[in-house]
């Protein structure tokens, strides 16, 4: 069976993995972002990597969707947070079902998804599945404490996001080779992988969220809400303090143009896309330790789709 069919199961699984009705308000909300798909990336990273070292991908699918549901549990809770009303082309759960319900209906993705990871009866697995809530909680914690503040360093904010977005990725990555019985060395070259790729997706869109091309995705929420995006970042570094209030205040006041004026000024945009490449070659070094093969290039595709995405 290739790749793709497995994919398939996975969305069947995810999109049935919850079969009780009662209460049907919750469990539609629970069902939502189920439903309608998105990139299943991290999914199909599981996949790739397992796959790297052993055929039997089947053994492998309870861990892709575990990551999956962790990945749209935090999806749900990040809507609260921001009070989204639109995620894959579709209203938020938040936005349909309230808040309230949204938060629960998180919670019990979040515990499906620590039920499908115990199936290993793997202390390594739990754990690390664990480490990986772990860092993405504390991850978007530090994000909100530093919201509202654009003085902060791209130090700062790569911490962010290797906790928050890269997280996932790297977690990803490492499970699988470890699920598929690999080295120390080759779970340690895949959890690397991970991490860089994870970076470059998150800039990659902090990129799309300030140029507003996000599909399906509430546009220009990191402006809305001054959320660390290192487009922000690099501009606010470059005023001076008079320019820094004129610059807020248009933030503030939605003057979207002036805004682009200033970042374009100092070639903020382009900076960001240079360091999206930075990570996609730190990804891509670590990726040409592996031996050569078609199942490389598969990981090597994946790392071309992220630095050149549009969604």
């Amino acid at each position: 069976m290739i790749l793709s069919e497995y994919l398939n199961i996975i969305n069947f699984r995810l999109k049935n993995i919850f079969e009780e009705i009662f209460p049907y308000k919750f469990y539609s909300a629970v069902k939502h972002l189920l439903i309608n798909e998105g990139k299943r990336l991290r999914a199909l990273l599981t996949l790739l990597t397992y796959n790297y070292f052993r055929e039997d991908l089947e053994r492998c699918i309870n861990l892709a969707l575990s990551i999956e549901l962790i990945h749209t549990a935090s999806l749900i809770h990040d809507d609260v947070i921001d009070r989204g009303e639109y995620r894959r082309n579709v209203p938020t759960v938040n936005k349909l079902y309230g808040e309230n319900l949204a938060i629960i209906a998180g919670d019990l993705i979040f515990a499906k998804a620590f039920q499908l990871a115990g199936s290993y009866e793997n202390k390594n697995i739990i754990d690390n599945i664990y480490r990986m809530c772990k860092e993405l909680a504390e991850g978007q914690s530090i994000e909100l404490l530093k919201s509202g503040n654009l003085n902060i360093s791209e130090e700062v904010y790569l911490e962010i996001v290797s906790r928050k977005t890269a997280s996932i990725f790297k977690y990803a990555l490492k499970l699988a080779s470890i699920l598929a019985g690999a080295g120390s060395r080759e779970v340690y070259i895949f959890e690397r992988i991970g991490k860089f790729l994870g970076i470059a997706y998150q800039i990659i869109d902090d990129i799309l969220d300030i140029s507003g091309r996000i599909i399906g995705k509430d546009k220009l929420k990191d402006l809305k809400f001054l959320r660390p995006n290192i487009i922000l970042i690099h501009t606010y570094s470059k005023l001076k303090e008079d320019e820094r209030k004129r610059f807020i205040e248009y933030i503030r006041r939605g003057d979207f143009e002036k805004i682009i004026q200033i970042i374009n000024r100092y070639g903020s945009i382009n900076y960001a896309k240079r360091r999206a490449n930075d990570f996609i070659k730190r990804s891509l070094k670590y990726i040409k330790m592996l031996e050569k093969n078609s199942k490389r290039e598969k990981l090597e595709e994946v790392a071309r789709f992220i630095i050149s995405r549009e969604y």
